[in-house]
């Protein structure tokens, strides 16, 4: 059965009882149900306590019928003050063979023949076996405490015989001694909600622990426990006569179905208030009533033990209670039951054979007693039936109200959407959770792109909120390193943020479907790493991505959640030493992975850096900038073939920027140059490879006379003028600046002005004049020895890091932040629900791109192998931008997040109605709690003047520590 029972359910079972509940009371009583009854959260709890009253008195009411008496029930509240009691159905079946006979049956049809006038006729004759057998039940209906079951309180019992069974073989229809297992239901709850007098004195502890709505506390779960066992109790019985007993007797020409039809007794378990007036003026009726009878109601109530069973204790709630019925209406409703009781026990008896309950006489299987039975098990389904519907149906009163109050059922993206505006009234401006949506800017120029963290919300997505520490800027390098491989590591300077992301779940919810969502901006780009926190100044990067030129990049972020610190230490409780320690060794690694790290690092100031060129000076080369990337990703070009490199006898803090740039843009166009004349030197040897093959095919085919004329024939020389260029100022083509290469930066020594070239290398087209650039020029540089002035001694010593250190960053340790976040939750996470995250990177990453300016954007799809190339890529351009980790990035935004997940067991809705829980306050504290360790702050701190006392009210211990 659902939870939650609407009116529109209740009014279809209950418009009959309702009918009946007018006629029972005085005709100027109009009751109605809970909700279309102006009244009070504590009437509801009267509500409850009143359905489960009556569902008690009915159970009563009918274990009555079947033979309960004062004493016996008496004997059962004794045995439940110590045990368990247990209402139990016994069986036993016996078949006994009597005789053997045997007849003959002729056919219905005959077959005739005539033979020489004379009819013959001819019948088919069947002899028939028969076996018969006697056929006895005994059962009995008992109650017994603990296991002692020979002391038993017997409520019916009896034993049925049925004679001239017959089957037409010898094996017996049933076995011949058969002790079926007792139907047992437990009754302990029934016997405990009645006081010293045998009164029906039900209370629900509002105070008590686990209580929290007038559904949904101890009292009324074991209620709703005992009747749910007892309805499949009745069950089992009611099937066993139907379908296994009953069909034994074959002849009986009984009505059967007559003990199915229960729906006319009435069942006084109904959720009905009445209006205050109408109540009142029902209580001084009553009181009128009492007092014409000079108290001889009262003393009726003392004395009602010996003509009924059932009598139901009043309490001071409903006397003061302007809505709730009186303790008058439930005996009226009580009673009615048993006259409907009485006369279906009446009816049956007019009906039925007349069985005898002691078993002296055994009149067959099915007699009053047998009937009584099955009506009483069919009457104590529906009361359990009709219980569950009441307190359903005020559980459901209260989702309807809460409903109309807001307007419409939330789930959690509606929570979700509150919290965020009540975190904008909660904590300080400068402290409170914002979106996580960073520019990748230098300075105050524009974005380079954009990073964010987002969650899905159908087909639109918004950046995820975070509570957001910004530490101080790092300047210069930077303490925080990371290795791009074994042999090389690179230090990070510039900006760092801590975010905490406090999530939440209800129930069985998904976890939120998160991305990380890089963009940038045309002509612009960045590098991405992904990674973990492995220490106090070292970052694990994972993945790593160069974006750039309008890139959309979107990698699905995974959220796993881990024990409670709570349940973590119950869990290893009762493990061995050994397996705590490893348990314990394998938490610090899981808590260690929920700092997930985003790292963004800016490719245009580190760039600058690496050339010696001055701030900014790249900020408006877009084709310089490109083709500088280019020969990094593409060709691994060494930064320091292509860095401003001052004379020793300059000061370069003199030397002006666009001189340097100037020579950075002749030392790209020279190996630019060089690249252009080695692809059209591969491209002359693959023609001349593809000349041979064809001669060696036509070989084959004319023949090698044919092919040495065509080989051998003298041709004219073609002479191309060839332009002298001037002294020094001819690149001495690809050998040449290949061995250019090979050399060091201060002095490539001497070159020989003729290489030697093979034929081949004749053929090839003569090199093109370049104008006369400073990396030729190197070349004829001997070396020489002078001083140098303090400002070249600076740029030369770029291998020496020079760091400076914040005292505050120093003193903040990130790597530790979880394991503080552990402590705190196990101090101050009281409802045990706050569970820390691990942020992963999902396997399939989605990058939209375009080709060039005039194309279409495509979409493409980054598996593992791909992810691996890209990764590549992107630690050749860093490898490159720091000179292999000889300078330190100095300009790199370093983003670290961690997540924790506030967990509820219910939905919602079901959270607010069923636990009575506000989770706003519940989430609220999680937040807090997080918040204040990241930023190492007292909550008072953070939050705002107006929210103290609140605060203070429902977070105690946090706020007060």
């Amino acid at each position: 059965m659902s939870s939650y029972v609407t009116e529109e359910q209740l009014r279809q079972k209950l418009d009959a009882a309702l009918q009946s509940v007018r006629t029972v009371l005085h005709q100027n009583r109009a009751p109605q149900f809970a909700g279309d009854v102006h009244h009070q959260y504590e009437d509801k709890f009267l509500l409850a306590e009143f359905v489960t009253r009556a569902a008690c008195g009915a159970v009563l009411n009918s274990l009555e019928v079947l033979g309960l008496d004062g004493a016996g029930l008496r004997q059962m509240k004794e045995w439940s003050r110590t045990k368990a009691v247990t209402l139990e159905l016994r069986r036993e079946e016996q078949c006994t063979f009597v005789r053997k006979t045997s007849r003959e049956e002729e056919s219905k049809t005959k077959q005739v023949t005539k033979i020489a006038g004379v009819k013959m006729e001819n019948k088919t004759v069947t002899t028939i076996v028969e076996w018969f057998w006697d056929v006895e039940v005994s059962w009995e209906l008992c109650a017994y405490s603990g296991t002692e079951k020979e002391k038993r309180v017997t409520l019916v019992r009896r034993e049925g015989a049925v004679t001239q069974v017959k089957t037409l073989s010898e094996t017996a229809p049933h076995p011949k001694v058969a002790v079926k297992d007792s139907i047992a239901c437990e009754a302990t709850w029934l016997l405990q909600c009645l006081d010293e007098e045998l009164r029906v004195a039900f209370k629900v502890n509002r105070n008590g622990e686990g209580c929290h709505t007038p559904r949904r506390n101890k009292e009324v779960e074991r209620a709703v426990g005992c009747l749910e066992q007892m309805m499949l109790w009745c069950s089992s019985i009611a099937s066993y006569f139907e379908h296994h007993i009953f069909p034994i007797q074959q002849k009986h020409n009984l009505d059967l179905p007559s003990l199915r039809q229960v729906e006319r007794i009435f069942v006084p378990v109904v959720p009905l208030l009445e209006a205050v007036e109408k109540n009142e003026k029902a209580k001084e009726q009553r009181l009128l009533e009492v007092q014409k009878d000079g108290g001889e109601e009262k003393e009726g109530q003392g004395q009602a033990q010996g003509k009924h069973l059932t009598v139901v204790a009043a309490t001071n709630e409903e006397e003061q209670s302007k809505c709730a019925l009186p303790l008058g209406d439930l005996e009226a409703f009580l009673g009615e039951e048993r006259r409907g009781l009485a006369e279906k026990k009446d009816l049956l008896a007019k009906t039925f054979p007349v069985g005898e309950g002691e078993g002296s006489g055994k009149q067959g299987l099915i007699t009053t007693v047998e009937g009584l039975l099955v009506v009483v098990v069919g009457h104590l389904r529906e009361i359990g039936e009709r219980y569950l519907l009441g307190v359903g149906y005020i559980e459901g009163l209260l989702r309807k109200q809460l409903v109309g109050a807001i307007g419409k059922e939330v789930g959690s993206e509606d929570f979700g959407a509150y919290m965020r505006f009540h975190n904008r009234k909660l904590f300080q401006e400068e402290v409170g959770p914002r979106g996580f949506c960073y520019s990748v800017r230098r300075g105050k120029h524009s974005p380079e792109g954009v990073v964010s963290i987002e969650a899905k919300k159908g087909m639109d997505s918004e950046p995820v909120v975070t509570v957001v520490r910004r530490l101080p800027k790092v300047a210069g390098e930077g303490t925080m390193r990371f290795a791009l491989n074994a042999a090389t590591t690179v230090s990070l300077g510039g900006e760092r943020y801590v975010h905490a992301y406090i999530g939440h779940r209800f129930s069985t919810e998904a976890m939120p479907e998160l991305e990380l969502v890089a963009r940038a901006r045309q002509f612009s780009g960045y590098i991405l790493l992904l990674g973990r926190i492995g220490g106090r100044d070292l970052f694990l990067p994972q993945h790593a991505m160069l974006v750039q030129n309008k890139d959309d990049l979107k990698i699905p972020l995974m959220l796993d959640e881990i024990p409670t610190p709570q349940e973590f230490q119950d869990a290893i409780e009762s493990l061995s030493p050994e397996q705590q320690r490893f348990a314990q060794a394998y938490r610090s690694m899981q808590l260690e992975a929920t700092l997930f790290a985003v790292c963004v690092v800016q490719i245009k100031p580190q760039l600058e850096r690496v050339l010696n060129l001055p701030p900014d000076s790249l900020t408006k080369e877009i084709k310089l900038t490109q083709d500088l990337l280019q020969l990094f990703i593409d060709y691994q070009i060494s930064s320091d073939l292509l860095a401003f490199k001052a004379d020793p006898m300059e000061d370069e803090d003199t030397i002006p920027g666009t001189r340097k740039l100037h020579e950075v843009k002749e030392h790209v166009a020279a190996l630019q140059q060089m690249l252009k004349q080695a692809k059209e030197r591969e491209l002359a040897e693959q023609r001349l490879v593809n000349e041979k093959k064809r001669l060696e095919a036509c070989s084959v085919v004319l023949g090698p006379s044919d092919v040495s004329m065509t080989v051998d024939t003298p041709r004219a020389p073609i002479r191309r003028p060839s332009p002298k260029p001037p002294e020094h100022e001819t690149c001495f083509g690809f050998f040449a600046l290949v061995s250019m290469c090979c050399c060091s930066t201060t002095c490539c020594g001497s070159v020989s002005d003729k290489p030697v070239m093979n034929k081949e290398a004749m053929r090839l087209p003569v090199p093109v004049p370049v104008k006369t650039c400073s990396i030729l020029r190197c070349l004829k540089r001997t070396p020489t020895t002078h001083h140098k002035p303090e400002s070249v001694k600076k740029a030369l010593q770029g291998n020496k890091k020079t760091q400076h250190h914040d005292p505050e960053s120093e003193g903040y340790d990130i790597s530790s932040i979880p394991h503080e976040l552990e402590a705190r939750y196990k101090e101050y996470d009281e409802d045990n629900c706050l569970r820390p995250t691990i942020v992963g990177v999902g396997g399939t990453w989605k990058k939209t791109f375009q080709k060039n300016l005039l194309t279409k954007p495509e979409e493409a799809t980054l598996g593992a192998e791909e992810q691996r190339k890209e990764r590549n890529k992107a630690f050749d351009v860093l490898d490159a931008l720091t000179r292999s980790g000889a300078l330190g990035v100095e300009e790199a935004d370093l983003h670290v997040v961690v997540a924790a997940t506030h967990c509820f067991d219910l939905t919602l809705m079901d959270t607010v109605v069923q636990r009575s829980v506000n989770p706003v306050e519940k989430v609220e504290r999680s937040t807090l709690i997080v918040a204040s360790t990241v930023h190492q702050s007292h909550p008072t701190t953070l939050v705002k003047q107006d929210q103290l006392q609140r605060l203070t009210t429902y977070s105690t211990k946090l706020m007060e520590h």
